[in-house]
């Protein structure tokens, strides 16, 4: 995700955020929701909207048919 698509967020945090949403999203399109909560609950700590939460959870439900490999997430779930 470009820091655009996620609705112009500036600085060090909102850098933090699009990672979280990033890895928020890799969970998701693997099933696990837990996981995917831990990394929405980081993105909202550095500032992100409820509506681009929203909008990763669309994404992984309407680009997870896709099948496409993605890259590891930067933090691991625990």
């Amino acid at each position: 995700m470009n820091v655009s698509a996620r609705g112009g967020l500036g600085g060090d945090d909102a850098g933090q955020a699009v990672i979280a949403l990033d890895d928020a999203l890799y969970y998701l399109r693997r099933g696990s929701e837990s996981c995917a909560d831990r990394h929405f609950d980081r993105a909202r700590r550095f500032g992100a909207t409820s509506e681009q939460i929203e909008a990763v959870r669309v994404t992984a439900r309407t680009a997870g048919a896709a099948g496409r490999r993605l890259p590891a997430p930067v933090a691991r779930c625990r």
